[in-house]
């Protein structure tokens, strides 16, 4: 079920947010809101939320995820019934509380992963972790059906986690571009 969020303080225009009302502890927690989408929404709008569940707050960032859509994503740690409060530099998405339930977590999910007795990883719930992981420099770069190709070789093998660059320099076997890159412009003019 998705919830509304209204804002707490009276403004002329009232602002809501859509989440969900429960979440299960170490899934993800997403809040989306619509927002200003002139100017350069990307770098002048700042957004975050500040969630407590009674005994503690935790702050996270929020982002702009393009046509007029914000977002605000958090992992709760622990069930029960948790708040958050927005604040921002746009006054259309500053002061938007909410609550949220959050339940025990689903048999996949067990938490971040962490340093364990010095030497090894567990996740939160103690369940121990074994890095096994390939290396995927030029993975951007690639053309779909390579990516599918290896994508399917991966989920195979055993593997439970991939390491790439974001922005991978030109190798000999590396000619082709990437589809998208993470910011605007491109690399042949170096502009916005």
């Amino acid at each position: 079920m998705i919830a509304l969020a209204r804002r707490t303080a009276l403004r002329p225009k009232d602002s809501y947010a859509r989440h969900d009302e429960h979440c299960a502890q170490w899934d993800e927690f997403e809040i989306e809101f619509d927002g200003p989408s002139h100017a350069n929404p990307f770098t002048d709008v700042e957004l975050a939320a500040v969630f407590s569940d009674g005994r503690r707050e935790v702050r996270a960032g929020g982002f702009y995820d393009g046509d007029g859509t914000y977002r605000i994503r958090f992992m709760p740690d622990a069930e029960g019934p948790w708040t958050f409060v927005t604040s921002s530099t746009a006054r259309s998405l500053d002061g938007t509380s909410g609550r949220f339930a959050v339940g025990p977590p689903t048999p996949e999910r067990h938490g971040p992963v962490r340093v364990a007795d010095r030497h090894h990883f567990a996740y939160a719930d103690g369940t121990r972790y074994v890095p096994l992981g390939t290396t995927a420099y030029a993975w951007t770069h690639q053309a779909e059906h390579l990516r599918t190709a290896t994508r399917r070789t991966l989920a195979s093998s055993g593997f439970n986690r991939v390491r790439m660059c974001l922005l991978p320099k030109t190798y000999a076997y590396n000619t082709e571009k990437p589809e998208l890159y993470p910011f605007r412009g491109s690399p042949a003019t170096a502009s916005a």
